[in-house]
């Protein structure tokens, strides 16, 4: 037998209004208060990464506990340290262009391309791609920046990728190819290397991977050579006008292949055991010399290091117990050396292999062990690369302890810079940089840090570090550069880092971000606007943990507020004018008065409260049961609102807005279940018997005002109680699903036995199953379909008096649980967020036809404006939407199209409206203008005509 069980679909909570026959004149929202003010420092989570230098500042991307990232610049100063972009991307990729720089970053709505010369004000777009959901690649050389923006097409498909080009100062972007495969094989996000203003990059579709070029135009980007099937490749580096990559055929060991741009050009060189890696971190952008690798041989547990010169030869350069890091070239010209940390196997079993230095000239006859070093022979413990023209490492000389040394490249220029730490202690450096002719060094001596300069041939102490592990980037890198005289590093403890920079003096050292800054911000949640009073609470700026309750007239000052219990969490509220008090529902009913005298618990269902005096008074404990209360709708004289409690069932009350004036009503008998107010009605649950003596769970109906209730539903076997679950009510009608096997049906009632049924899809005439969500329309009710949250939901339209859904086609609504989807209803249709391909995710409009469902492009083409936070005004569909220049802001649709309402937050940066609740001629929200950070915000107009909102604000 199949498991049946019921949801009645009860409306979101959002206010269903009327939009206003024309566009209302919006005042300027404005900030109600700062109600907590100052700023909070949250230390880095991760390392800032340096990324490139834009004149006499450094790019850096700094991560934060939330997982986002953004842009930092930095000219070593304190004061001249500011935030490029907010915490809203991905910073893929930077690189310098003359005093400026170039920056790649992905964010929600798209990737963009952007030039900065080190500030916030001159950080332009100079392209975008709308809609792109990641960068699959992306390359840079000669003047020329190629992006490989990639779409999500639905429907389980690869991503559809695009390759565009942007020369240095060009307007515009240049697209030069369509649909190019990726799979998540290789290549995403890894930057192509260009060679003499070519592009190489890889494409992988269907287990076939093929090396491709690009001249900078349509014609010349081509496909070059179609390498192993089923076989994973990856960039090794270049040599002169070739390129090195390895070609892992999946168990069948790894080949090295080159090419110099051509289909003739492109072979392979060699075959290993063993995958091959980097020996070196500037094979993108050396131009000269041999390329360096290794690759493991596990015959002889060695590892084995080759070089790959200009005519494209692999060399086998000798076999090594072990290699240090990287080999690193010093000099310039016919003079370059190359340097290199390596160790041979002991002489004998059970000794440590013994790192030394070696030079190469990438020939294996070149290739040997540095000696006649003066006060060798050296144990070399680590390298750190090259600074200031010089190639540095730490070392053990037997007598001092492991301490920094230099070297440039020959033994009698070879020697110890300081004995760090006196005696045969040694000390630890945590990288090197380069100020001009000086390197800088950390040296860590028994848990104390000195910074250091040196001149290459000796180093004297500049300044002692504390606070924490004081680490610079690796030297040569040109992912970190020095920019307006200064070297940086990160300072960290545990999880948290600070950036310092240094000028290589004392007084020129110290920290120039200590971390994310970010205004306090009080963390409002608006609970009701009517056409007088507002309603909402927000932190408590004397105990973060407890809220402070705002209930006062719109043209008055703000008051200061009535501090909540604890355990008070208010969620949803309603006013009324014109007794001058609110109520709201936080786990129970509670009525304010905006004071705390008139602040009083109306309900006590499981809660532990003596008296209504003592409402306010410490912490009560609280029933942690599941219970339902309703949000009061205004009914006559009184206020009536359903309980759905674990411990005593179904419950309707009614009040006046005073303790002595709540109570019970006795219009439900004991053990109903999940009520719902409908007008001035009562649906609910109750069992009966049936003709063999069983309790049937059926729906039933009862007018507030008395009578004998009605019984709706006589299905055999009844409403089954278990997995009951309120959702949703309209005008007139009432909406819910009976789960079975094969998905939920959507019934519907009008408050009639008669009127109560399945509903059928047309033209089938089959029960509507699978149903995702119900949205209640002025004119029909909308209703989404689905096997799955987060793909594609048939949408049907069901008119008034009628059981009969009409399909309108398929958009893409996402949502993790049933009653996620959010919607709004206002005269001219239902709003909601969906998605295709062709538009991205946008608002959309129904009005129940086929003709009246549209989408509202706010960013033309396949980019995501990503609306939210739908509320229905008499001024229009107020939601939250993001566009390329002004980050996500306030929008409205009016009846005539989306429009931007404000950038609080100016230019990229967002305000994140949220909590959005409308009322009459007002639009009470939360937001962050940047200095404030979330605070309460008020918008109002003036109303042409008198189409409430919902009754008291109610949301």
């Amino acid at each position: 037998m199949r498991s049946i069980y019921v949801r009645l679909l009860v409306g979101a909570c959002l206010t269903i209004a009327s939009l206003r026959a024309h566009a209302a004149e919006l005042s300027a929202p404005r900030l109600l208060a700062d109600l907590v003010p100052g700023v909070a420092t949250v230390p880095f989570q991760w390392e800032p990464y340096p990324l490139a230098a834009a004149g006499a500042h450094t790019l850096f991307t700094a991560y934060l506990a939330d997982g986002g990232a953004e842009l930092l610049s930095s000219d070593g100063t304190l004061q001249g340290t500011e935030r490029i972009l907010p915490p809203a991307g991905y910073v893929d990729f930077a690189w310098e262009q003359g005093d400026e720089a170039g920056v790649l970053v992905e964010q929600a709505d798209g990737a963009a391309l952007l030039r900065t010369d080190g500030t916030a004000a001159g950080t332009v777009s100079v392209a975008s791609w709308p809609g792109a959901v990641m960068i699959g690649w992306y390359g840079r050389g000669d003047g020329t920046t190629w992006v490989a923006p990639c779409y999500d097409p639905g429907a389980d498909e690869p991503d559809r990728c695009e390759l565009w080009k942007v020369d240095d100062g060009a307007p515009a972007a240049e697209k030069l190819a369509d649909d190019l495969p990726l799979d998540n094989q290789c290549c995403s996000d890894m930057e192509q290397p260009s060679v003499d203003g070519r592009l190489l990059f890889f494409t992988v579709g269907d287990g076939d991977t093929t090396l491709w070029r690009s001249d900078g135009t349509a014609a010349t980007t081509v496909p070059l050579k179609q390498l192993p099937p089923g076989s994973f490749v990856y960039w090794l580096g270049r040599s002169g006008r070739r390129v090195v990559f390895a070609v892992d055929r999946a168990g069948a060991g790894s080949q090295v292949w080159t090419s110099d741009g051509t289909a003739e050009g492109t072979r392979e060189m060699v075959q290993l055991a063993t995958d091959p890696w980097a020996a070196g971190w500037d094979w993108y952008y050396r131009k000269q010399g041999p390329f360096f690798f290794t690759a493991g041989e596990p015959a002889t547990r060695t590892t084995g290091l080759w070089a790959v010169g200009p005519a494209g030869k692999a060399k086998r350069l000798g076999s090594f117990a072990q290699i240090d890091g990287d080999v690193h070239a010093i000099g310039a010209g016919p003079t370059t050396r190359y340097l290199f940390a390596a160790a041979r196997h002991p002489a004998a079993p059970g000794d440590p292999a013994r790192l030394r230095l070696w030079i190469t000239d990438g020939t294996p006859a070149g290739t040997m062990e540095l000696r006649g070093i003066p006060g060798g022979p050296l144990l070399v413990e680590h390298v750190w690369g090259i600074a200031a023209g010089h190639f540095y490492f730490t070392a053990n000389d037997g007598t001092t302890g492991v301490e920094p040394w230099t070297t440039d490249g020959t033994a009698a220029g070879t020697r110890r810079l300081a004995d760090t730490c006196p005696g045969p202690c040694g000390s630890r450096l945590n990288g090197v940089a380069s100020i001009g002719a000086a390197a800088l060094f950390i040296a860590d001596s028994g848990g104390e840090q000195m910074l250091w300069r040196s001149d290459g041939t000796s180093a004297s102490p500049v300044v002692p570090i504390t606070g924490g592990t004081a680490v610079f980037s690796d030297v040569g890198d040109p992912f970190a550069p020095v920019a307006g005289g200064h070297a940086f590093f990160t300072v960290g403890a545990g999880n948290a880092f600070a950036l310092w920079a240094t000028d290589g003096s004392a007084a020129g050292t110290g920290p120039v971000a200590p971390g994310a800054t970010a205004a306090l911000g009080s963390d409002p949640a608006p609970l009701a606007v009517s056409a007088q009073s507002l309603l909402f609470t927000a932190v408590d700026p004397l105990d973060p943990e407890r809220r402070r309750l705002y209930f006062q007239r719109r043209d008055e000052a703000l008051s200061a507020g009535v501090r909540l219990p604890e355990y008070v969490r208010p969620t949803s509220g309603v006013i009324d004018d014109g007794r001058g008090l609110a109520l709201f529902v936080a786990y129970q009913l509670w009525t304010t008065d905006g004071t705390a005298a008139g602040t009083v618990q109306l309900t006590a269902f499981g809660a532990l409260r003596s008296s209504a005096s003592d409402a306010l008074a410490g912490d009560k404990y609280h029933d942690d049961c599941d219970d339902r209360i309703d949000l009061p709708q205004r009914i006559g004289d009184h206020w009536w609102f359903a309980a759905d409690l674990c411990s005593g069932g179904g419950q309707l009350w009614s009040t006046d807005g005073t303790l002595a004036g709540t109570r019970r009503s006795t219009l439900l008998p004991e053990d109903v279940f999940s009520p719902v107010l409908l007008g001035e009605a009562v649906f609910y649950f109750a069992t009966v018997a049936s003709g063999d003596g069983a309790e049937e769970p059926q729906l039933f109906r009862r007018a507030l005002a008395g009578g004998e209730p009605v019984q709706l539903t006589h299905r055999a076997g009844g409403l089954p109680q278990f997995g009951l679950r309120l959702a949703g009510a309209g005008p007139g009608r009432l909406f819910f699903t009976i789960a079975n096997d094969d998905g939920y049906e959507l019934w519907v009632s009008d408050g009639t036995a008669a009127g109560t049924g399945t509903v059928t899809a047309a033209p089938d005439g089959l029960p509507l199953a699978n149903v995702r969500s119900v949205a209640l329309g002025a004119g029909s009710a909308l209703v989404w379909t689905g096997t799955d949250e987060f793909t594609d939901s048939t949408l049907f339209a069901i008119s008034p008096d009628s059981r009969i859904a009409t399909r309108l086609g398929d958009v893409r609504v996402q949502s993790s649980s049933f009653e996620t989807i959010e919607w709004a209803s206002s005269r001219t249709g239902v709003f909601f967020a969906g998605w295709d391909p062709q538009h991205g995710a946008e608002p959309w409009i129904s009005d129940g036809t086929p003709a009246g469902t549209h989408v509202l492009d706010l960013l033309p083409g396949a980019a995501s404006s990503a609306p939210h936070a739908f509320a229905a005004s008499d001024a229009g569909v107020f939601f939250a939407a993001r566009d390329q220049d002004n980050g996500e802001e306030l929008w409205i649709d009016d009846g005539a199209g989306g429009r931007l309402v404000a950038d609080l937050a100016p230019g990229r940066f967002s305000s994140s409206p949220s909590s959005l609740v409308a009322g009459p001629g007002g639009l009470l929200f939360a937001a962050d203008d940047g200095d404030s950070g979330s605070e309460p915000w008020f918008l109002e107009w003036t109303p042409s005509n008198s189409s409430p909102a919902a009754d008291g604000g109610a949301r």
